[in-house]
């Protein structure tokens, strides 16, 4: 085990001597030696075991320890978990978890089994499960958990502070109570602690509220998470179409929104999809590269057609194959650059897609002045290189145009998969790298059969 991750010597005593105590076997008095540990560092611990291991040692846990680490695993070590664990074992972990933690486990498995197990769940707990797994996974009702403090307008301060004193052994991580309509509860206001501290006591918490952002129910949780950044907020609350709030999205939540977006990314960008670093198996691997990688292997044999069409012209003059490579090269990185900038605006908010033109403008102003500087470059090397000004300048003009239209598709196609609602990090991936290499030869085998055409004398071409 990885001892360097525990920077206190008391936790890395702890951590050798779980292994002698797993290494042995003695999976009891393993369990015993983690009780009490932070969950975050107990899931790392048992990430690094093999699944039978796993499984042994999560048996012997006690419930609220097991409670605690499940939202710290891997979807993959919960799904292991779910399928091991009888019902009846699963609804006292539940019971402990917080809803939206335990939405998230029950969610893993199949709906016959979802309601077997909700039918053991206290009966509060199963209506709060059944209410947040109608929601999207990945929407702000999917993310949100139904822990939450709030008063009537007409509560006094006094009020409030007996209500979190009421809440706080269920309610963990409170930040704020909220205020809303006796009545209808509608979402009116919130109450940072600080201001209920300092309040007097028969102040009524209508005057001392302020104004809180929401979000509803059915938006996606990278537009919760950008509202959060821009209000600077621990927790935001979560309101119904009748503007009733149902629950409310913690910070920590968020973080793991940021995280789980930023690795998603990634992922697609890298062409390795959904793929779970911790799945064992490289059958299921696999399946979440291959579809890219076939996408590369048809983008080759499509560029070794596009090349074969003009086999006269690198009959003719086959310096122009040399320099194949550089142009391609050059527009992969110039559309992957364009992209990337477009899809992180795109993630900040600080661009949309009907900023298409806009966009486009700008990024072409940025190439007009790199790709002129690397064609010049690029051109009087070849130009001194072959000893013939007419090559350098079909290639300087060649490497000029690819990168032109590599930043067009490296830029409108993030914006247009955004219009259509879809993920624009795609675009960032083996998609746009292909695409662009078929480009990037199609345009300079066709300026240099064009070239050739009109300047075969320069060449010696009769």
């Amino acid at each position: 085990m990885n001892q360097q991750r525990f920077h206190n010597p008391a936790e890395n005593t702890v951590l050798l001597l779980v292994g002698d105590l797993l290494t042995e076997g003695n999976f009891a008095e393993a369990a015993q030696a983690v009780v009490g540990m932070h969950a975050s560092e107990l899931a790392f611990i048992l990430q690094l075991l093999e699944d039978e291991d796993f499984l042994k040692l999560m048996h012997h846990l006690p419930v609220e320890t097991q409670a605690d680490v499940i939202p710290e695993l891997s979807d993959y070590r919960q799904q292991l978990i779910a399928e091991e664990l009888a019902h009846h074992q699963i609804s006292p972990i539940l019971d402990q978890m917080d809803s939206d933690d335990a939405a998230d486990f029950v969610g893993l498995l199949d709906t016959e089994e979802q309601n077997a197990v909700l039918k053991q769940v206290e009966s509060q707990n199963a209506h709060e499960l059944k209410e947040l797994l109608l929601h999207e996974k990945d929407s702000a009702g999917g993310l949100m958990s139904k822990e939450f403090i709030a008063v009537s307008h007409n509560s006094s301060v006094e009020e409030a502070i007996g209500a979190i004193r009421k809440a706080v052994t269920e309610t963990e991580q409170i930040y704020t109570v909220f205020v809303i309509e006796e009545k209808t509860g509608k979402l009116l206001g919130s109450l940072p602690l600080g201001t209920l501290i300092l309040a007097k006591p028969q102040t009524v918490v209508n005057q001392i509220m302020v104004q809180t952002p929401s979000v509803p129910v059915y938006l996606d949780q990278e537009q919760v998470a950008h509202k959060a950044r821009k209000y600077d907020i621990p927790e935001i609350p979560v309101v119904d179409s009748n503007f009733r709030l149902v629950g409310r999205i913690t910070h920590d939540d968020i973080l793991d929104v940021v995280e789980e977006e930023a690795v998603e990314d990634f992922a697609k960008l890298s062409g390795t999809g959904d793929e779970d670093i911790s799945t064992p198996s490289a059958w299921q691997a696999s399946k979440y590269r291959i579809p890219w990688q076939i996408i590369g292997l048809l983008g080759g044999a499509l560029s070794a057609f596009i090349m074969s069409r003009y086999e006269s012209t690198l009959g003719k003059l086959l310096a122009i194959a040399f320099f194949t490579p550089v142009i391609a090269a050059m527009g992969g990185i110039t559309g992957i650059q364009a992209s990337s900038v477009t899809i992180r605006g795109l993630a900040l908010g600080s661009i949309g897609p009907k900023d298409i033109w806009k966009r486009l403008r700008r990024e072409f102003a940025i190439t007009s002045i790199n790709g002129a500087i690397c064609s010049l470059l690029l051109g009087v090397l070849v130009a001194f290189w072959k000893h013939n000004f007419t090559i350098g300048t079909i290639v300087g003009i060649s490497l000029y145009t690819v990168m032109l239209a590599s930043t067009f598709s490296g830029t409108v196609i993030p914006l247009v998969l955004s219009r259509l609602k879809a993920d624009p990090a795609i675009a960032s991936g083996p998609f746009v790298s292909t695409l662009n290499d078929l480009i990037g030869l199609t345009v300079y085998f066709s300026l240099a059969t064009l070239a050739i055409q009109t300047f075969s004398q320069a060449f010696g071409i009769k």
